[in-house]
């Protein structure tokens, strides 16, 4: 913005001048304004992308530990956690009956 009222400055010091036409002085006024513009369109689009970026993680970090939450809820409600309780007693009884080899 410092640069785009330095060169409006310089335009109107060349207009005082009469180094330029009113004519001139209005299209090269009006090219950087529309410059002026632009750049600060480019840098709210940015400032959106980086906003939209943080969010969608966001939303995929939820969405992840629902799937996680929801599957082991699923399994208590339906599976059968005493299997895996079952498999770990028979472990346990398979290595107390075998005979130490000495």
């Amino acid at each position: 913005m410092l640069i785009a009222k330095e060169q409006i400055a310089a335009l109107e010091k060349d207009l005082a001048e009469a180094v330029i036409t009113q004519a001139q002085f209005a299209e090269q006024k009006a090219e950087i304004e529309r410059n002026l513009l632009s750049d600060v369109d480019e840098t709210e689009t940015v400032a959106r992308s980086s906003i939209s970026g943080r969010g969608r993680l966001w939303a995929a970090s939820l969405v992840g530990i629902f799937i996680i939450m929801a599957s082991t809820g699923l399994y208590l409600q339906l599976g059968t956690p005493e299997v895996m309780q079952l498999a770990d007693e028979g472990k346990t009884n398979v290595h107390a009956s075998k005979p130490s080899a000495s």
